[in-house]
């Protein structure tokens, strides 16, 4: 089964899109999507060490959302393939402003070493 979730309405939709089009300014790499009892967290990383001896802390971006899932969601997927999969839902497949809009996770994997 996929995994998938739905927002509250199309505004949560628009705000999702604003933050993953911040994250990947930041750092075009990859967000941790984890979603259950009603609540999707997505993390992004905004700082990272560059490798072992890099003495750099590691800082994370996180934003939540009110949303439903059917299992519990833990994917670590990449930024444009999430952007890319939400700019299809625009227009009029997103439906009224008060209307849940339904999001299945790319199928596509990344891995990071912060999630």
């Amino acid at each position: 089964m996929t995994p998938s979730f739905a927002l509250r309405d199309a505004l949560a939709l628009g705000d999702l899109q604003t933050f993953l089009g911040r994250s990947a300014r930041v750092d075009d790499g990859a967000v941790r999507l984890i979603g259950s009892g009603g609540v999707l967290a997505v993390y992004t990383s905004v700082l990272q060490p560059a490798g072992l001896l890099d003495r750099s802390p590691t800082v994370l971006g996180l934003r939540t959302f009110a949303a439903e899932t059917q299992a519990p969601v833990d994917s670590v997927v990449p930024i444009r393939a999430l952007l890319d999969r939400l700019a299809r839902l625009e227009g009029p497949a997103t439906g009224s402003p008060g209307e849940p809009v339904g999001v299945l996770v790319p199928p596509d994997t990344a891995t990071a070493p912060w999630a």
